[in-house]
């Protein structure tokens, strides 16, 4: 749900969104608004919602027995992303914001249950 209302709202208010580009379905008339305060949501709204989707999808995958590795690309992902928008390897903004988004929701969302469903798998997996 959360991917789902992000993905959304980029779409409605943010232009330029290389991955709509990509798949062809860019806005190219977004809705503006002036408020100062929805503009602040605007810029990180979205980027919470995506990370806590990311968050709970590795929950899952977690609980599921995904391999740890899998787990892992997955949560690295959004901070690679940004990475490389800020080293112009990928079109995009870089922003501090975002990784301090991404690392405090990693921190509260996931941090915990990853570490507590991850040793559940190795010692499953582990050859005695």
């Amino acid at each position: 749900m959360s991917l789902a209302c992000g993905t959304v709202f980029y779409w409605l208010f943010t232009p330029g969104i290389y991955l709509f580009e990509i798949i062809g379905i860019e806005n190219n008339q977004p809705i503006k608004v002036s408020s100062s305060i929805f503009i602040l949501v605007r810029n990180f709204l979205p980027d919470i919602l995506w990370a806590i989707a990311i968050n709970l999808t590795a929950i899952l995958m977690a609980s599921k027995k995904f391999p740890t590795f899998y787990i892992y690309a997955l949560i690295i992902l959004p901070f690679l992303s940004v990475i490389l928008q800020y080293t112009h390897l990928i079109p995009g903004t870089f922003d501090w914001y975002d990784l301090l988004i991404y690392s405090v929701t990693y921190l509260f969302f996931f941090n915990s249950k990853l570490n507590s469903l991850c040793k559940a798998n190795s010692k499953i997996l582990s050859v005695p």
